[in-house]
């Protein structure tokens, strides 16, 4: 059986991910998040206005595309090798290449991984935070002005950094008392 999308809409293949395994469990396609790059299979002739104007796509067969989680109309019976959908070109969000392609992408690159904590990247300490200890592991933590702190939330804030669960920056004028209540 042949589709061929109409108008402005284009048939798209999604790109399955591997399986998710979570400790030996693999996880039903139920509870798996829809994937959202895709490869165009098919694509239609293009908007056309009142006037009968036709305006042609800007994605083409074999683009990998970009697209929303649930703006797509499932095509499960027509095509049951693989799974399709078919967009409307005002949800496509962007195109792209593959995750294997050798070519980079014209766009701007998304890191794989994390970043670094930068100096400029931190917390400001939150007194309750502190006390219902709410600080994530690694969290940069800045201390404005530690004498204006609580004693017992600028002990806490100092315990957290020694045990390496925070890092924390303080502006020159602090640092000395900084110090000092970490010595205590």
């Amino acid at each position: 059986m042949k589709v061929r999308p109409l108008r402005d809409r284009i048939l798209v293949k999604r790109l399955e991910q591997q399986e998710q395994r979570i400790g030996g469990i693999i996880i039903p396609d139920t509870a798996k998040e829809k994937p959202q790059t895709a490869k165009v299979v098919a694509v239609g002739k293009g908007r056309v206005n009142d006037k009968g104007d036709v305006f042609p796509l800007d994605v083409q067969v074999g683009d990998y595309v970009l697209v929303g989680k649930y703006a797509a109309t499932e095509i499960k019976p027509a095509l049951p090798r693989f799974r399709s959908a078919c967009y409307a070109t005002g949800s496509i969000m962007d195109t792209t290449t593959p995750l294997n392609a050798d070519s980079q992408p014209d766009g701007p690159e998304f890191p794989s991984e994390p970043a670094p904590p930068i100096e400029s990247r931190f917390l400001f300490v939150d007194v309750a935070a502190l006390r219902a200890k709410q600080l994530r592991r690694g969290a940069r933590v800045r201390i404005d002005d530690v004498e204006h702190l609580p004693k017992k939330a600028e002990r806490m804030a100092m315990e957290e950094v020694k045990r390496g669960l925070v890092y924390y920056d303080v502006p020159e004028k602090s640092r000395a008392s900084a110090a000092a209540g970490a010595g205590e």
